[in-house]
């Protein structure tokens, strides 16, 4: 019983038991497989400041079975009001440190290594691999876009599967938080400048999941005092390392923190997790989409019959069908660009069932070519897409966000 359990945790006991009873909440969640893949995982975290400490935190408290922790800096006084364990007693110490010896008795279940170093590209293999062995999982948590690109392309190019966190400096409304591929993540200056190092280092911009704010700040970085401006070397954590820093309300590092591990654990315990980065869209966008369908339909296919569905039928489709951008080129509402509602296949109306979000250009070519235009993993991808609206009896979206649904689809 409960009695029991505090007294064997007093004594900082650990045994099976007690692991099943902290962790049957987290079971019943992900179910057995679910929690054996996480038991079983190694998961690296780097960059273990706000958002970072608060991501492992929740990774550990999971049961996650091993994680390896990276940080050169140090616990200070500032970083308190962010931190997710540490306390004014681990001032001085390694970040990793801190978080380590926290976790040993939130969670002594979880083999924590902690690594005081910064990540640097030339050690990808000694920070990341395991005796050879790739992590399942990391949380990339760096808030400098040249280092941060690095780790992201090494990931990228091993296959190993990760998603980033964005800035969450001078951010305040947890309303405006998404998780998107980083060429959706347009409004966050972070990802503004990871995907200039990728143009610029790296070939181009390559997939990676994001964790990212849409807020817009007018907050600035904080300016320097007298003595930072005449020695700059002295007050830096490293040689030529930032001074100027951005505010930071504490709950907003930790939302980040906790939204990338909640993805992280979901994708390791193959919990269905489907993030729309798609904000609803506004009436002049959805009639604009559904009259250029309709007048497609009529001057195109020849077909003037009513249509089958109506516009808010269109929403969902957009938004958690195709997430608002092109299945066959990745080009999407987020990026500024032009998309429209066609056909998919050429010999049926259109329909909840049989319409694909593309460019203008790539109606175009799907009317005159059909499917043969496109690349076959496009095709399939669209087929898979459209696998998910099932037979729903046109749903209708309702202003509440869904409640008044009838036989939605699994997304």
């Amino acid at each position: 019983g409960a009695v029991a359990a505090a007294a064997a945790v007093a004594k900082g006991k650990d045994n099976d038991t007690l692991r099943e009873e902290q962790l049957s909440r987290c079971r019943l969640f992900f179910g057995d497989e679910g929690m054996d893949a996480l038991r079983r995982a190694y998961v690296v975290v780097v960059g273990l400041g706000g958002v970072g400490s608060h991501a492992a935190n929740m990774m550990a408290r999971s049961g996650v079975g091993r994680m390896r922790l990276v940080d050169f800096d140090l616990v200070t006084l500032s970083s308190l009001n962010r931190h997710a364990t540490a306390t004014r007693a681990d001032v001085g110490i390694p970040k990793v440190e801190a978080l380590r010896a926290t976790l040993a008795l939130a969670a002594p279940f979880c083999e924590v290594e902690a690594v005081a170093r910064m990540y640097e590209a030339a050690a990808s293999d000694e920070l990341l691999l395991l005796d050879g062995r790739k992590p399942d999982f990391v949380l990339d948590c760096i808030d400098d876009a040249p280092t941060k690109t690095q780790l992201l392309r090494y990931c990228h190019t091993h296959g190993i599967r990760v998603v980033s966190a964005m800035s969450a400096g001078a951010k305040a409304d947890p309303t405006r938080l998404r998780i998107a591929d980083v060429s959706d993540a347009v409004k966050d200056p972070l990802a503004r400048k990871v995907r200039w190092v990728m143009n610029q280092e790296h070939g181009g911009v390559f997939r990676v999941p994001v964790v990212y704010s849409t807020e817009k700040t007018e907050l600035q970085l904080s300016g320097l005092d007298e003595a930072q401006v005449e020695s700059p070397g002295d007050f830096g954590a490293l040689p030529d390392f930032r001074l100027r820093v951005l505010p930071v309300l504490g709950t907003t590092p930790a939302i980040f923190g906790n939204a990338a591990a909640a993805y992280a654990l979901c994708q390791i315990g193959s919990f269905a997790l489907t993030p729309v980065p798609l904000d609803r869209l506004s009436t002049k966008v959805l009639n604009k989409l559904y009259q250029r369908l309709l007048q497609r339909e009529k001057d195109v296919f020849g077909y003037a019959e009513k249509a089958s569905f109506v516009q808010e039928d269109l929403e969902y489709v957009m938004r958690y069908v195709f997430y608002g951008k092109s299945p066959l080129s990745g080009i999407g509402f987020l990026q500024g660009k032009t998309l429209m509602l066609t056909r998919w296949r050429n010999d049926e109306p259109a329909s909840v069932r049989n319409v694909v979000c593309v460019t203008p250009a790539e109606a175009e070519r799907l009317r005159a070519e059909g499917h043969s235009a496109f690349d076959p993993e496009a095709v399939a991808r669209v087929n898979e897409m459209l696998s998910r609206v099932d037979d729903w009896n046109l749903v209708r979206m309702c202003e509440d966000g869904g409640a008044g649904l009838r036989s939605s689809p699994t997304l």
